[in-house]
């Protein structure tokens, strides 16, 4: 049992290393025209209704029922053989945070598995 809450543990750490979030202030943007008028969170130019969420490149956009906007997106990854990640924006978000590497750390190779904690 505690092996299994461990194994969580370090999971749910390691997902959290790989996410940054922003959370706006309670905001909303009011728009009339379609003839009804409908309350939305603005980000990054988005419309995002109340209660949902929006994919954009690799971050996630959120406006919650009270119209504070949260933007989810990946943090910088640290690596022993890599020294520089991008963004692969083929994958779905969040896998796709920092999954390319640019650059290899001098002298370094890329491991055959990366679990990403390294």
């Amino acid at each position: 049992m505690k092996l299994c809450f461990s194994f969580f543990l370090i999971l749910c750490l390691a997902s959290e290393a790989m996410l940054q979030l922003q959370v706006f202030s309670k905001k909303n943007v009011t728009d009339c025209s379609s003839g009804t008028c409908i309350d939305y969170c603005e980000l990054w130019g988005e419309k995002v209704l109340p209660g949902k969420s929006k994919v954009i490149g690799c971050s996630e956009l959120s406006c919650s029922k009270d119209f504070s906007a949260t933007i989810v997106g990946c943090a910088l990854r640290k690596s022993s053989w890599c020294f520089k990640f991008e963004d692969d924006l083929t994958l779905p978000y969040p896998e796709c945070c920092n999954a390319k590497c640019l650059e290899l750390q001098p002298g370094a190779t890329k491991p055959e598995h990366d679990d990403g904690l390294s």
